[in-house]
């Protein structure tokens, strides 16, 4: 599977979108989907209503979690991170926290 969907796809209006790198990891299908929407989540261009919209995903809240720490991670080893980032990974963390520490109680 990709291991970066969000920042490996280039967007046009008139055209589909282009995969512009393959990065392969051997990871759950539900990794890459984790990883684009906790992405997104500390963008701001989603609200968190896209963890229940993927909760049908094999392993999901784990992949959550999982996605959330690794770029976590990488924000905090990249030369290259910017501060400035810290107030959307900040927003996702707690996101991400709350989902998890809910899906954990669930029954179903």
């Amino acid at each position: 599977m990709h291991g970066d969907l969000a920042r490996g796809l280039l967007f046009d209006s008139t055209t589909e979108p282009a995969l512009s790198d393959v990065v392969p990891y051997i990871r759950p299908a539900s990794w890459s989907a984790a990883l684009v929407a906790v992405d997104h989540l500390s963008w701001g261009t989603v609200d968190e209503g896209v963890l229940l919209r993927w909760r049908h995903l094999q392993e999901w809240p784990q992949m959550v979690l999982r996605a959330s720490v690794f770029r976590l991670a990488v924000h905090a080893l990249h030369p290259g991170s910017r501060p400035a980032a810290m107030d959307g990974l900040q927003s996702m963390a707690r996101q991400v926290g709350e989902f998890v520490g809910n899906a954990t109680g669930d029954t179903d």
